[in-house]
């Protein structure tokens, strides 16, 4: 079985650089382009899918969850911000390989009322360097559904919104490299992911 990478982190993270080629960065480098007042690391360890249909505790309240379900349900923890809808990411990327995943999040606040815990952060998915992700053709189907887009860093941004229960969440969706897509709940923190992720590799050049 895979294993999971879990970090906590308390304070300011800091990550060595690694040349590599920009088309497939390695996992020191994406946790380097994380803010560095991220508070919490969850990552997935590749390669897999995205599943729109995850086994949970209740399917079969009477078994206990198989290996591969647990495995599966391990892998989907990290990458909740595709069970949004911005304009169907998760349809879009789901039967392409994923590396790896990390998100990085951070100044975390209870809901409204009932729902989730809010937060600021952002998935990263990294594919496999023979995947070569159609970003344009997102950002173009993405004109009937996204409130507005944004640029950061030379990055296209489409920015989504939904009610969930009694908080609205918004997402923003950005194609930084080929292989990379990334969904942020906070622009601040995408942007400052963003400007780490052209600094690394213009290092690597």
């Amino acid at each position: 079985m895979q294993r999971w990478i879990l970090f906590a982190i308390a304070a300011s993270v800091c990550f060595a650089q690694f040349r590599v080629p920009a088309e497939q960065p390695s996992l020191n480098q994406v946790l380097g382009w994380l803010p560095t007042d991220t508070e919490t690391v969850l990552g997935a360890n590749g390669p897999f899918s995205w599943a729109t249909e995850v086994p949970s505790n209740d399917t079969h309240p009477q078994e206990r969850m198989t290996d591969a379900e647990l495995e599966m349900q391990s892998r989907m923890f990290p990458l909740g911000l595709l069970n949004f809808k911005n304009r169907g990411l998760g349809e879009f990327v789901k039967d392409k390989r994923i590396s790896f995943a990390i998100e990085g999040s951070r100044r975390f606040r209870p809901p409204s009322a009932l729902g989730i815990m809010r937060y600021e952060g952002c998935l990263i998915l990294v594919f496999g360097p023979a995947v070569s992700l159609d970003g344009a053709a997102f950002m173009k189907a993405a004109t009937k559904s996204a409130i507005r887009f944004e640029e950061s860093d030379g990055v296209k941004i489409a920015v989504f919104e939904e009610q969930a229960e009694n908080d609205t969440w918004a997402t923003f969706v950005g194609f930084p490299r080929a292989n990379v897509v990334v969904v942020a709940t906070n622009f601040d923190y995408l942007r400052t992911l963003l400007r780490r992720m052209l600094g690394d590799r213009k290092s690597v050049v």
